[in-house]
């Protein structure tokens, strides 16, 4: 298998840290990394201090998978040989960067972004496969400017390794051609050639370990900390999980979203109690005093605790996947995003403002769009598009990656300077 360490672009400058490590800080100090601060999964950046934003979520990924690779290492050496090994800094890299691609307003962002690709004959948009597209070509980064520059390869974004790019790719393929509705993909048809050397060596739809150790540690530190957020926002109402018969609604209305939970009904009540336990504590509205501060944070550390140590996650020598999550564990992350989904996916304050957010993506994208067809002022676009313009892109795809690039107050604030709602003398544009 072609060398874990190489990188697309040679880089040749002398430094003291491995490879993994130069990834890890690459990732860290990048202004993709960074815009991550007003970005959010389910409530808008601009709701308040309360919610985790993608930034403090991805951080608190690679602080769980870091931990979580360094017990693997010492507990299952031998089976993580058999893999072809596992670096604490390639799982803490990947986390850092698995969440660069996922554009403004969350979920209803990439499938607004996805739809109006779509249009445009190309494989649709997904934030995975984005963050994909940052690291290897449109992030920026010395070692574009070395030689070799141009040709097949251009830019090389921040040039990482090859083991942590495949650390990066939880779900290893490319969409289909016309494969609206297919689920997640890891890299675009355009991406061919990065997406190829990297997976050199592995076969088809092979994750990696290092790649399902981070996509656990983003499974857990969502669900939990998602839980924690709304709770504290007055949205689920923790204290009335003890009744009976609002446990029953919730596991009825979960079985409903996922009929395959049916199968697994005797265990339900059981994975509930598991999750509910640490927080029985909690007998009331969030009302921000310090008792339930710290019964809340008890709670979340017993938690993710729970979902990484012990039996929860090991390491198979034998079986088709690398790492084994126990079942009961598995059952009861499911159980917690279940509670979010039910109290807040589908709460009428958020429909209302999801609904107005697609709209200014939409909006976005057909004026930027007109733009790039040469029927609006061209310098609506920002210099780093201009930049962009001969890259061989089409302009469907150079759209979503501006509009990918945004934060959600960019995305606000352009929007209101295009439909003239808020007029201002003053731009500001750094995407």
């Amino acid at each position: 298998m072609p060398g874990r360490s190489d990188r697309i672009r040679t880089s040749s400058s002398p430094d003291p840290r491995d490879p993994y490590q130069r990834d890890r800080d690459r990732v860290l100090y990048s202004p993709e990394f960074r815009r991550l601060t007003g970005v959010t999964q389910v409530a808008s950046a601009s709701e308040g201090d309360i919610f985790h934003n993608r930034l403090t979520h991805s951080l608190k990924v690679a602080q769980v998978g870091r931990r979580l690779a360094e017990r693997l290492l010492t507990e299952f050496h031998n089976e993580v040989e058999t893999w072809g090994g596992l670096d604490a800094d390639v799982v803490e890299a990947a986390a850092l960067a698995h969440d660069l691609g996922h554009p403004p307003f969350g979920h209803d962002g990439e499938e607004v972004l996805c739809e109006l690709v779509d249009e445009g004959g190309l494989d649709g948009f997904e934030g995975n496969a984005q963050s994909f597209r940052i690291v290897t070509r449109l992030a920026a980064h010395a070692d574009n400017d070395r030689d070799n520059q141009g040709g097949l390869w251009g830019n090389v974004g921040l040039n990482l390794t090859r083991a942590t790019l495949n650390a990066l790719l939880k779900y290893p393929w490319r969409r289909a051609p016309f494969g609206k509705g297919h689920g997640k993909w890891g890299a675009y048809r355009v991406d061919k050639h990065r997406f190829d050397w990297t997976r050199v060596g592995w076969g088809d739809g092979v994750v990696s370990l290092e790649a399902q150790l981070m996509d656990w540690a983003d499974d857990v530190t969502y669900a939990v900390h998602d839980l924690e957020d709304f709770y504290r926002a007055g949205l689920i109402p923790i204290h009335r999980l003890v009744n009976p018969a609002e446990q029953d609604r919730l596991l009825e209305g979960a079985v409903k979203r996922r009929p395959a939970l049916a199968k697994k009904a005797v265990g339900l009540d059981r994975a509930l109690e598991a999750v509910l336990g640490p927080m029985t504590l909690l007998d009331r509205p969030y009302d921000g005093g310090r008792p339930q501060q710290m019964i809340m944070n008890a709670a979340v550390s017993s938690l993710i605790t729970q979902f990484v140590t012990g039996n929860a996650v090991r390491v198979s020598s034998s079986s088709e996947k690398s790492v084994l999550i126990d079942e009961d564990i598995r059952l009861q992350v499911t159980l917690l995003k279940e509670v979010t989904h039910h109290y807040v996916i589908g709460h009428p304050r958020l429909v209302s403002v999801r609904e107005g957010q697609r709209e200014i993506l939409k909006t976005l994208f057909g004026i930027f769009l007109e733009v790039l067809d040469g029927n609006r002022n061209h310098a609506l676009l920002p210099q780093a598009t201009v930049d962009r313009e001969k890259s061989g892109d089409r302009p469907h795809r150079l759209v979503a990656d501006l509009l990918a690039g945004m934060t959600e107050r960019q995305a606000i604030q352009t929007f209101r300077r295009f439909t003239g709602i808020i007029p201002s003398a003053v731009a500001y544009f750094d995407v």
